[in-house]
């Protein structure tokens, strides 16, 4: 038997909300797909300089994915 898990009603509000929220930009991204065109907004190209700064200037930390698993686990 599969394991189901528990999740309180204001926990399944704030899922859903996402999910409407999130919903027309993966269809619009599913669209581009097929059509062989796949644009980033335009906000993502600042975003990924000032990533790429950050990690230049050393301000950048990484962990392997393992450890950022349990950090985020730890936090919800």
């Amino acid at each position: 038997m599969a394991k189901v898990a528990k999740i309180d009603s204001r926990r399944l509000r704030q899922f859903l909300d996402r999910q409407k929220e999130t919903a027309p930009v993966v269809e619009e991204m599913r669209r581009s797909s097929k059509a062989g065109v796949m644009s980033s907004p335009a906000w993502h190209e600042d975003v990924l300089a000032e990533r790429d700064a950050m990690q230049k200037r050393g301000d950048d930390k990484f962990e392997d994915w393992e450890t950022a698993k349990r950090n985020i686990r730890s936090k919800v």
